[in-house]
């Protein structure tokens, strides 16, 4: 079952900043799936993404972190990187 997740979203480069939602599967990580998002609604791919750690407010974690690389296929083989993002997606 899917289930829908709000995110934050900045970076450098060519990518569509207007999302705030995404839906996320069981098994998937929040902030692949709004990742995965916003490559989706700015016609890119997904190249990279890596865990760029987590926001703590006192004794508690309150964010997820990611960062990921924007892009499209070359046509002779590999990627035109054409965004880095971070992504935000709040816990609980």
């Amino acid at each position: 079952m899917k289930r829908k997740i709000t995110y934050t979203v900045w970076g450098r480069g060519d990518f569509d900043r207007n999302g705030t939602v995404a839906m996320c599967d069981e098994d998937e990580s929040p902030a692949v799936a709004a990742i995965k998002s916003v490559a989706r609604r700015s016609g890119l791919h997904v190249i990279t993404a890596r865990s760029d750690g987590t926001q703590v407010c006192g004794d508690r974690i309150v964010a997820h972190q990611r960062t990921a690389t924007l892009g499209r296929p070359c046509p002779g083989g590999g990627w035109l990187p054409l965004a880095e993002i971070w992504v935000s997606v709040r816990v609980g």
